[in-house]
């Protein structure tokens, strides 16, 4: 991605051209085709969706396991790895009940 050249940084979109800012740099890229509406309706991102919904469990089931950790367990990056966990218990079939008394119990 090329980056702004210019006086004046800008961010926002004009006509084709998306101007941004990441990481304290200014960006610009094409203008993406692809809309929520799309993502959300087309048949092409079905897989997409199903796998949003089970990580929306899994975020959730570890939402209420996390408070409960030991002290010395929450440290950075656990709730991702927590949460990496539980997705994969959801997607072998197990209910939340199951999940937090196996991590729990850990």
């Amino acid at each position: 991605m090329p980056k702004q050249k210019g006086p004046i940084p800008i961010t926002g979109t004009v006509k084709n051209t998306t101007y941004f800012s990441l990481n304290g740099q200014y960006y610009e890229r094409r203008k993406s085709s692809l809309t929520a509406a799309v993502v959300a309706t087309d048949p092409a991102f079905a897989a997409s969706r199903r796998c949003n919904t089970v990580f929306a469990t899994a975020v959730a089931i570890a939402r209420t396991i996390y408070p409960q950790l030991p002290t010395h367990k929450r440290i950075a990056g656990a709730f991702g790895q927590l949460t990496g966990r539980v997705y994969q218990m959801v997607l072998k079939g197990m209910d939340a009940d199951s999940i937090v008394t196996a991590i729990l119990g850990e």
